[in-house]
């Protein structure tokens, strides 16, 4: 807290756009190509698909982000170690998966 940095999203976003641009790099050389390169220049598919997704994983960013300022560490070290329960949980409530046992 002491360091005062005005920008702490930013910093969360350097791994989302660095991501980013890897990927783009990877499909302009076609190291990895496309497999519908239609979908790149559709305006459709960008206001229906790629906006939406881009918006709301920026929500989750900031949102996860400053849930952080409110939490103990302990809380935080709870939350993270519950992660896979919750996911298994949540794929057999959403019938993803089907339980099976023996585990």
């Amino acid at each position: 807290h002491g360091l005062h940095f005005p920008y702490p999203i930013a910093l969360s976003a350097l791994g989302v756009t660095f991501s980013a641009a890897c990927c783009r790099l990877l499909t302009l050389t076609r190291l990895v190509p496309l497999t519908r390169p239609e979908l790149a220049q559709s305006r459709a598919f960008f206001w229906r698909t790629t906006l939406p997704l881009a918006a709301l994983a920026a929500l989750t960013l900031a949102l996860g982000n400053a849930a952080y300022m409110h939490l103990t560490v302990g809380t935080c070290q709870i939350l993270k170690a519950l992660t896979p329960a919750i996911t298994l949980g949540l794929s057999y409530a959403l019938r993803l998966e089907e339980p099976r046992a023996p585990v």
